[in-house]
């Protein structure tokens, strides 16, 4: 879930092939993007992320399956800066 806050939890563990969604609990649209940062390292590492995008107020959507064991950083960007930021791990 996505709150004023940052999301709750900050961090996930799932298995491999799973999805994560997210719902956007604020008042304010949200975009969930793969990697730390805008100036992080590339977000093709893990894609499966980019998938959720915009989410509107209200909205629900899922990252894509993730098909191998990886560490994921997920952020919402703020211009250049990073609003909050999370991770998943997939084992």
């Amino acid at each position: 879930m996505l709150e004023a806050t940052g999301p709750n939890p900050r961090e996930i563990t799932i298995g491999v092939g799973e999805t994560v969604s997210f719902m956007n609990h604020e008042h304010v649209p949200y975009t969930v993007t793969g990697g730390p940062g805008p100036s992080g390292p590339s977000q093709s590492a893990c894609p499966e992320i980019n998938a959720v995008g915009l989410l509107g107020p209200g909205d629900i959507r899922s990252t894509a399956p993730f098909s191998i064991a990886k560490t994921c950083d997920y952020h919402v960007p703020n211009g250049q800066a990073v609003l909050f930021s999370g991770r998943i791990i997939v084992r």
